[in-house]
């Protein structure tokens, strides 16, 4: 949790990984928005000194476009580290969330995002914040500034996406079905999820065990399936499978849950099953939704 900074003491040094630090304003506002805008910085770097010397950057960057740097928040490891699992991150985001930061200003898109999937869940979840983002490193201008707020009955804001999401790609293999479920475990547990976990576990195992015993290539070659878990904003839980064959044997029987296998299984056990068709695709994905309770 951030404090206010006392003005007459000296900025304090920023160390600690996912460290969150208030900063005194270093500029007017210009556009329409609150009368004492914030905005919060982000980085990742795979040290702390770098990571320190990018947020100085930024930190130049906002002052000139006339934006108060409240915050600054890093993480040090990798890039492709999920951002689901960064301290930092996740800090981030319930700066934005709860509305202490009206801005967000990091290097480049893929600080937190790499994939085209990560890259939509990013931009829809930015886009649904009354907030603006800048990427000053890609050349990505600020999105327009946001309108005055209200003064009460602020309307409800979406959960963190980012927070809420995962994905891993698998060897398409019995070998893999003990791995995939000690990662889900894992997973659910990482995200916060509320919900039965031991029944999610099994709806996966169905699920990859389904792929493993049906999707295999033709030719016999290696191939690999990727499992994906996400909690939507209101709850409940929702599981892909994606695998290489692109036809659903049984088709909508199967999704129904009215033969033998796994699918019934996963149908007996709560889940809502669907597999949307798409003309001349390779893959398919099955997703169970599990609502919530």
């Amino acid at each position: 949790m951030s404090t206010p900074r006392d003005p007459r003491l000296p900025a304090p040094d920023i160390r600690a990984a996912g460290g969150l630090t208030p900063r005194p304003p270093t500029g007017p506002w210009h556009g329409t928005g609150p009368t004492e805008p914030a905005v919060v910085l982000y980085t990742v770097g795979v040290s702390a000194r770098l990571a320190v010397r990018a947020l100085a950057g930024l930190r130049d960057f906002a002052a000139g476009q006339g934006w108060r740097p409240a915050h600054e928040v890093y993480d040090v490891g990798p890039a492709h580290n999920p951002a689901p699992q960064r301290i930092g991150w996740r800090a981030v985001e319930r700066l934005l969330i709860d509305r202490r930061a009206v801005g967000l200003v990091m290097p480049t898109e893929s600080e937190v995002a790499v994939t085209q999937v990560e890259r939509g869940l990013l931009r829809s979840w930015l886009g649904s914040l009354p907030a603006f983002v800048a990427y000053p490193e890609s050349g990505y201008p600020a999105a327009p500034l946001p309108g005055p707020f209200p003064a009460a009955d602020p309307p409800a804001l979406p959960e963190p996406l980012f927070l809420r999401r995962w994905s891993r790609s698998y060897a398409l293999n019995p070998a893999s079905l003990c791995r995939v479920r000690g990662d889900v475990r894992r997973q659910l547990t990482l995200m916060g999820w509320t919900g039965d976990v031991p029944r999610a576990i099994q709806v996966v195992s169905r699920l990859t065990h389904n792929a493993v015993t049906h999707a295999q290539p033709a030719d016999g070659g290696p191939a690999r399936m990727t499992v994906r878990l996400s909690v939507p904003p209101g709850g409940g839980l929702v599981i892909d499978v994606q695998d290489p064959r692109p036809d659903l044997p049984l088709g909508k029987a199967a999704l129904a849950g009215t033969g033998n296998g796994g699918l019934m299984d996963v149908r007996l056990l709560g889940a809502e099953l669907s597999s949307p068709a798409r003309a001349g695709a390779r893959s398919k994905t099955v997703r169970a939704r599990i609502r919530p309770v």
